[in-house]
Order: structure tokens, then sequence, then C-alpha cells
């Protein structure tokens, strides 16, 4: 239980950083010209959840190989 404590509070921490921050701001920044409020559920919007969902697994695959998990 405590090592899932440990776990859950350095995700938490992380997801508040400057740096997890900066990098979502720096997609949204990117992709917020393909959300334009013409078609809901374009292939557009597939693709970019595709490529958050990358990130994010991404930016936690550095953070627990960091904390040798």
């Amino acid at each position: 239980v405590h090592g899932l404590c440990v776990l859950m509070c350095s995700v938490l921490q992380f997801v508040k950083s400057p740096y997890f921050a900066d990098e979502v701001a720096r997609f949204v920044e990117h992709n917020c010209l393909v959300f334009d409020n013409e078609e809901e559920n374009s292939i557009e919007h597939t693709l970019s959840h595709e490529k958050y969902r990358s990130m994010m697994e991404s930016l936690l695959s550095r953070l627990l190989k960091g904390m040798s998990l």
C-alpha cells in the first residue's frame, strides 16, 4: 500500500509540474485548429486524440522509468 501511495503522489506531482503543463500547452497550440466546430468526431479529431494519448503514455513512461518502475 505504501508503494502505491508513493507512486500516486509522484504521478500527481508530475502532472502538476511546469514541465507537464508546458508539454500539454505545446500540444494544444499545435493541434487546436483541428477542432473547428464543423464536424464532430472527424478523422482529424481521432488522429489528434491518438497523438495526445501517445504523448501522455510517453510522458508517464519517462516518469516511471525515472522511478525505476
